[in-house]
């Protein structure tokens, strides 16, 4: 995998996603200037083929239901992001939907 870009909020989120049209976009849902649920189901609408995963602290039933329901591929605690996210973003590549979270 090769990092694009990072930035600090939605609205560059959404404006580098479109400009660089990764295959993957690691998003934090709590950003500074927007939701991040709101900003994945936008470039998930947008851009139907890009993998949105979300990053969290919150390993919850509610959790997993709002990732789905903003179109996010997978779900990814940031407590255990160095352990999970080489395997879910692997999953992910070819297709595989994974909202594990440990």
């Amino acid at each position: 995998f090769e990092l694009l870009a990072a930035c600090a909020n939605g609205a560059d989120a959404l404006v580098l996603a479109e400009g660089l049209q990764p295959d993957m976009v690691l998003l934090d849902p709590h950003l500074p200037d927007q939701n991040g649920l709101a900003v994945a189901a936008e470039l998930t609408r947008r851009f139907p083929a890009m993998r949105v995963i979300l990053m969290t602290v919150q390993d919850s039933p509610e959790s997993h239901r709002l990732t789905r329901e903003c179109g996010a591929r997978g779900l990814v605690n940031k407590n255990a992001l160095a352990q999970e996210l080489p395997r879910l973003l692997a999953e992910i590549a070819v297709g595989e939907a994974s909202l594990a979270s440990t």
